[in-house]
């Protein structure tokens, strides 16, 4: 009968594979985050499309304002029109910028690991738990990474969200104000 040795210090496998599963999930929210500025691209796109359609509203404000009629309304529509198209841009830049975050930290690759430690001559640090444990370091290293460049990413799409809204929001006042400025003339 072989008696198996019970080393204290040996770290369980359970440990390793969630260090793997956290990382691995903080490397599938990143690309979830890539996802979503695809999104944020495509609303901003059509909100673009509809940008060329206000060229009608901006040739209207502008004859309305050259010929001095409502000179109040024709300047609020210049100011919400403005405001829409500056939330526009503002929301590519930060979309864009979401992309920009690239440079993750992956855990160091095993075989470097295993290598280092078969290169250890003291036989005391030289245990299976302390591969583990390194194992563990990388992947907990990693993990902090990704996560803090999760966090730049969600800053900055929250930001480009906040910039669509802007942007509808003033597209539909504009439209109101449109629709009353005509209605006035």
């Amino acid at each position: 009968m072989v008696e198996q040795k019970n080393d204290k210090q040996d770290v369980p496998i359970e440990l390793l594979d969630y260090a793997k599963s956290n990382f691995d999930l903080s490397a599938s929210d990143f690309d979830h985050l890539d996802s979503k500025a695809i999104g944020v691209l495509g609303i901003t796109g059509l909100l673009v499309s509809l940008q060329a359609g206000n060229l009608d509203n901006l040739v209207y404000f502008f004859g309305v304002f050259v010929n001095g009629k409502l000179f109040g309304l024709t300047c609020i529509g210049l100011f919400i029109l403005t405001i829409y198209s500056i939330s526009l841009v503002c929301c590519i830049i930060f979309a864009l910028r979401s992309f920009q975050v690239r440079d993750l930290n992956y855990p160091t690759d095993v075989m470097k690991i295993v290598e280092r430690f078969r290169n250890i001559d003291d036989t005391k640090e030289k245990t299976s738990a302390s591969l583990k444990i390194d194992i563990v370091k990388a992947y907990a290293n990693s993990t902090s990474d990704i996560e803090q460049k999760n966090a730049e990413k969600a800053r900055c799409l929250k930001q480009a969200v906040t910039s669509i809204f802007a942007a509808i929001l003033s597209l539909i006042f504009l439209l109101l104000l449109i629709f009353i400025h005509k209605s006035l003339l």
